[in-house]
């Protein structure tokens, strides 16, 4: 039996911030960095990322997605047995956004509705699990949304916007089917590799939360529209994900046992979609080419979405589908590395 997607799709707020012009406010900030951290901050910053400015920014983010990927593949809400999602900033409500999805979307009651929270390779396992839920019988169709949104709002997590790496994060989400019919792709195999465990002391969605704290420049939070009050707050730079993933070869070799576990070669794979990694990108490119292989098969909207988190490939995935990107037989690998730090590889054949 394949299992793959049946549809994706992305949505990302009208709404858009030039960010050399919106973060001028960081510029003192940022010229404290010393000379190589600036410049890789400098050198990578998306031109423009996608901002939703609302406290429930991220429950709408993952309802548009949710629904654009029921719509694309021509289904109702009754039709779908499984619920798998991953979040990055939002509200802390309980059971998280799952059950809001479930309830929101008008999905039955009796379905499983799950939260992933294992950072931003949080949507690879997902594609997993929803694998496995649709092979094992338990769910003919499995829904999977990953969403990433800034402010937080009241008792929430979001991004401090008086940190320099701030300038890289942008708001978005995106949405699939995993079923066994009408298929756009096949799911060949999935990848996961655990390196190192790093402590978070700003608080995320994954296990303790971490203690709360002012935002680290507060002089600036009236320029960055932030009230100036305690809050738990997302790291946006890992110098020790920089150290393992930014590794001699680490893409190639990565890839390499990905692509064997789907009983394929390094060299069958036609194209990469990476997670919007920052400066690793172009020592990925590097390592492909030492390799032998084309890093025009590197492909990312990290210029256009800005890092969106645990949304980056998914996000990424559902644009290039939209620009008709993929061709039948094409096979592409989804790469995320994140802080922990773990690295996770899905293997996709379009059909």
């Amino acid at each position: 039996m394949k299992i793959g997607l049946q549809s994706v799709a992305s949505y990302l707020p009208g709404e858009t911030l030039n960010v050399g012009e919106y973060y001028k406010y960081l510029k003192p900030e940022v010229d404290k960095l010393a000379e190589e951290e600036r410049s890789s901050l400098l050198d990578t910053a998306p031109a423009a990322v996608h901002r939703l400015k609302d406290p429930s920014a991220l429950e709408h983010i993952a309802l548009c997605s949710a629904q654009k990927a029921l719509d694309a593949a021509g289904l109702q809400a009754g039709s779908v047995a499984g619920l798998l999602v991953t979040q990055t900033g939002g509200k802390q409500f309980m059971p998280l956004l799952a059950t809001y999805l479930q309830l929101n979307l008008g999905l039955r009651k009796d379905i499983i509705a799950r939260n992933v929270s294992d950072n931003n390779v949080s949507i690879h396992n997902i594609l997993n699990l929803s694998r496995v839920y649709v092979k094992s019988g338990l769910c003919k169709k499995v829904l999977i949304v990953a969403a990433a949104a800034q402010i937080g709002g009241k008792y929430g997590f979001g991004a401090d916007l008086t940190e320099p790496w701030s300038m890289h994060l942008g708001d978005g989400g995106a949405a699939a089917l995993v079923s066994s019919e009408d298929l756009k792709c096949e799911m060949l195999g999935y990848h996961i590799e655990t390196y190192a465990v790093t402590p978070r002391t700003t608080g995320t969605l994954n296990g303790d939360y971490g203690a709360v704290r002012r935002p680290n420049n507060r002089a600036l939070c009236f320029d960055a529209e932030m009230n100036d009050t305690y809050g738990a707050f997302l790291n946006a730079y890992d110098p020790k994900l920089r150290e393992i993933a930014g590794g001699k070869s680490f893409l190639s070799d990565t890839l390499g046992r990905a692509a064997r576990k789907a009983g394929l070669r390094l060299e069958d794979i036609d194209h990469i979609v990476t997670a919007h990694i920052g400066d690793l990108l172009g020592v990925w490119c590097q390592d492909l080419i030492d390799a032998g292989l084309n890093p025009k098969t590197l492909k990312t909207q990290q210029q256009t979405v800005g890092n969106t988190a645990c949304a980056d490939t998914l996000i990424d995935l559902a644009g290039f589908n939209d620009a008709g990107m993929f061709s039948k037989g094409d096979v592409i690998a989804l790469i995320t590395p994140c802080t922990g730090v773990q690295v996770a590889v899905n293997i996709l054949k379009w059909l």
